[in-house]
């Protein structure tokens, strides 16, 4: 039995059903592994099972990703929601300023022109704040190569994974995010690498090694009073759209707190 018609590559890996194991034994081999292999730079076996299970497989005739009762995308999209929020009269927005050069971290956090103590937010990688006290963690990034052709359309959906093409693991298709007018279509191809200083992180690579290096970092920003960390880089956890503004909401409910 699978929930609403859902298992995990592990569950059909594991059954003991002789088809639904062979099933998931051709699944992991046509997709999965290559597709992680690309992604994350290493074999299938050595991720973290939860990544493997992020993405599920559909036993049955239903098409769609989610079983959630409500699906959407904001109308005007996450840009507009994000910028009518920055455009709050009490937030100022300052770009291309390195924090670290005005913050003093050790018990609590204080502003090095003035020694005031205030609440920080960060959203970075926390062995980034703390100076790689125990090493780097590791992230993924990813390079975009922007496409615009002269057709109407240049997938059947609005994202597809390619796990067996060499080099790119996917190509989103703009113009159907939503399914828009206008002329000619634009996608992007994504080629994943990893995370260095030219390269933004955005995937934090879980692992027992690295899990047990985040939990020394979390353990240093837990001791600091006025520091909440928190987001995919924060959290060294990956998070869907939904699971980002969840926690986030969580987040400022601790701040307020």
């Amino acid at each position: 039995m699978y929930l609403n018609g859902l298992a995990t590559i592990t569950d059909l890996l594991n059954s003991t059903d002789e088809d639904i194991r062979g099933y998931g034994n051709f699944l992991f081999e046509m997709d999965y592994a290559p597709y992680t292999a690309k992604q994350w730079g290493m074999k299938a076996s050595d991720v973290d099972p939860s990544i493997l299970k992020r993405v599920p497989v559909r036993i049955s005739y239903e098409e769609g990703y989610y079983d959630d009762k409500y699906q959407c995308i904001p109308a005007d999209s996450f840009t507009s929601i994000i910028r009518r929020i920055l455009n709050h009269p009490n937030i100022k927005v300052e770009l291309n300023v390195e924090a670290m050069d005005h913050l003093i971290i050790s018990d609590k956090i204080r502003l090095k022109e003035s020694d005031e103590e205030i609440m920080v937010v960060y959203t970075g990688p926390l062995d980034q704040l703390f100076s790689f006290r125990y090493g780097k963690l590791p992230y993924r990034s990813l390079r975009f190569e922007w496409k615009h052709e002269d057709k109407d359309s240049f997938q059947k959906y609005p994202v597809v994974a390619y796990p067996q093409e060499v080099g790119y693991t996917r190509i989103t298709e703009y113009s159907k995010l939503p399914i828009q007018s206008g002329k000619g279509t634009t996608y992007a191809i994504e080629y994943p690498l990893l995370a260095d200083d030219e390269a933004e992180p955005y995937y934090p690579v879980s692992t027992s090694e690295s899990r047990e290096k985040y939990d020394r970092y979390a353990e240093l920003a837990d001791s600091i009073e006025n520091l909440l960390y928190c987001g995919r880089l924060g959290d060294f956890r990956y998070y869907d759209m939904d699971e980002a503004l969840e926690h986030a909401l969580k987040a400022a409910a601790k701040m307020v707190k």
